[in-house]
């Protein structure tokens, strides 16, 4: 199941720490841009499969204490995220990242190399995709961009994905664009709806005491899709 904050804006390096800040959020914004590519090879594949099974009765759809995360909704899905994170649509950040991410979550607190953010990216991918062939894909394309890549231990957890019941996995890695960079951590999970592959991605610096992982990795179990 494959992104994190990754700003285009110059940065003046004025030092060692912020050259380091410069290369991280450089790194995540190229592991961003770096999906066009890969989109383009799933779509001249042929795969076929079935996203899941038909809801058989009330689903209720996780949720999480409201005194530690807020609720965010639109017409396509919705997403419980930690209190305090600024939430970006795509317009508002269309200058910063590619034109796959429509959302961003953005910690307010500030660690020393990155703020923790979750990212939600869309894809249109070929009509009756196979959810676990596009996870695999974007998983070994994580893999090709991160050194000592490291996956960690995944999680799975049960959501709702237009309408029907769907069994859905959080993806746990680490890495580094390169041998000077900064190891950083990611959350990342896939919802399938049609032909539109959503992808959420939690980054952040495994050393920021601010950089709240587990409630970054509940928050993408709490992803629906309409």
């Amino acid at each position: 199941m494959c992104s994190a904050v990754f700003f285009i804006k110059k940065l003046t390096i004025y030092n060692k720490r912020d050259y380091l800040i410069y290369n991280v959020y450089n790194f995540i914004f190229m592991f961003l841009l770096n999906r066009y590519t890969l989109m383009s090879l799933i779509s001249v594949l042929l795969i076929a499969g079935c996203q899941s099974e038909p809801v058989k009765q009330e689903v209720l759809i996780n949720t999480l204490p409201n005194q530690l995360y807020s609720y965010y909704k639109n017409t396509n899905l919705q997403l419980q995220h930690p209190k305090g994170f600024v939430v970006k649509t795509k317009s508002q950040i269309a200058n910063q990242y590619s034109n796959d991410v429509e959302l961003l979550f953005e910690s307010s607190k500030t660690g020393p190399l990155m703020k923790s953010v979750i990212l939600v990216e869309t894809f249109n991918v070929p009509q009756n995709s196979e959810h676990q062939l596009l996870t695999a894909a974007f998983f070994e394309d994580n893999k090709s961009k991160l050194i000592n890549f490291i996956e960690l231990p995944s999680e799975i957890f049960n959501t709702v994905v237009s309408g029907q019941y769907f069994q859905a996995e959080v993806k746990h890695f680490k890495g580094r664009r390169n041998l000077s960079g900064a190891d950083l951590e990611f959350y990342q999970t896939y919802l399938l709806r049609d032909n539109k592959l959503y992808i959420a991605t939690a980054a952040f610096d495994p050393q920021d005491p601010y950089s709240e992982a587990d409630n970054l990795r509940e928050s993408l179990k709490t992803l629906t899709i309409f």
